[in-house]
C-alpha cells in the first residue's frame, strides 16, 4: 500500500466513524491493461476527486456537496485533469478541498463542522 493508499484508508476510518455518507472515487492505483480498459469504458475519468460527500457528521445535510482530492504528505501535486474536475465542480456550486494527508482533510472538515473553514483559510487548498 503507497502512502496515498494509507492516507486514503485513514480519511475513510475517519469518515465512516462520524457517520458521512460519501464514498471513494477509484481512480488511482496499477492495474492491468484489460482492467484498466473496462473501467474507462464504465465511465472512469482522469481526474475525478478522490472523495465525495453526499452528507455531513451525522448525515447531516451540506449546504454544498463536497469533493476532496487527497495528496501525499509531502509531493504529489493536482494534474491538468484535476485542476479541471475541480474547477467544474466549484463553477457548478460544489465545494473543493485539495489536502496533504488525511490529518489536512480532517482537520478541514472539523474547521467547517465549526464553521471556522473559509475560503481565506483554505491554505492547503490548491485552485484549479
Amino acid at each position: 500500500m503507497d502512502s496515498e493508499e494509507k492516507e486514503q484508508a485513514r480519511l475513510a476510518t475517519y469518515l465512516d466513524a462520524k457517520g458521512y455518507v460519501w464514498f471513494h472515487v477509484p481512480n488511482g492505483g496499477h492495474r492491468n491493461k484489460v482492467a484498466a480498459f473496462r473501467m474507462k469504458q464504465a465511465g472512469q475519468r482522469k481526474g475525478a476527486p478522490d472523495c465525495i460527500l453526499i452528507s455531513g457528521e451525522g448525515g447531516a445535510p451540506l449546504s454544498r456537496p463536497i469533493a476532496i482530492e487527497l495528496k501525499r504528505v509531502s509531493g504529489g501535486s493536482l494534474s491538468k485533469h484535476q485542476k479541471y474536475f475541480l474547477g467544474e465542480m466549484e463553477r457548478c456550486g460544489w465545494e473543493t478541498f485539495v489536502a496533504k494527508g488525511s490529518q489536512a482533510a480532517i482537520d478541514w472538515l472539523v474547521k467547517r463542522v465549526r464553521g471556522e473553514a473559509s475560503e481565506a483559510n483554505r491554505e492547503q487548498d490548491e485552485k484549479p
